[in-house]
């Protein structure tokens, strides 16, 4: 699952042109090309080394943050043609960042239930209500 989000993060991000991703595409192993020429990132990623997953997630999740550090309102809205089982369509990048989101979202949900059944502690995904990581913690006010 792990594996599948953060690759699944790549494969989007790369069809939206996002600040920083031709760095990160060279270190995916392996491609493929569909039948309708999208790209895809093959999952050659091992998925049995949790070292090597936490460090895809970390990799996918940097063109993400530089996204929203950097485009407006008005880059979200541009849009970009992508063909999906013989169908063209214009896809926003708001509607492709949206895609990963809702992926992400939905995977947490699924890890934090595993966790769960398992009696595993997962503090962030269960109690902060599905995030991966803790929020900031506030400086006191003085």
């Amino acid at each position: 699952m792990f594996r599948n989000i953060s690759l699944g993060r790549l494969t989007w991000l790369a069809r939206i042109a996002t600040p920083g991703i031709d760095e990160i595409t060279t270190l995916v192993p392996r491609w493929y090309i569909d039948g309708d020429g999208a790209r895809h990132v093959v999952e050659a990623v091992p998925c049995d080394q949790t070292e090597v997953l936490a460090k895809w997630l970390e990799i996918s999740w940097q063109p993400s943050r530089r996204l929203l550090d950097e485009w407006t309102v008005n880059d979200l809205c541009e849009a970009y043609p992508h063909r999906l089982r013989s169908t063209a369509y214009l896809m926003s990048r708001q509607w492709t960042l949206w895609r990963i989101l809702s992926h992400d979202i939905h995977h947490a949900g699924q890890l934090a239930m595993m966790l769960a059944l398992q009696g595993v502690e997962a503090f962030e995904l269960r109690e902060l209500g599905g995030h991966i990581t803790a929020p900031a913690i506030a400086k006191p006010a003085i």
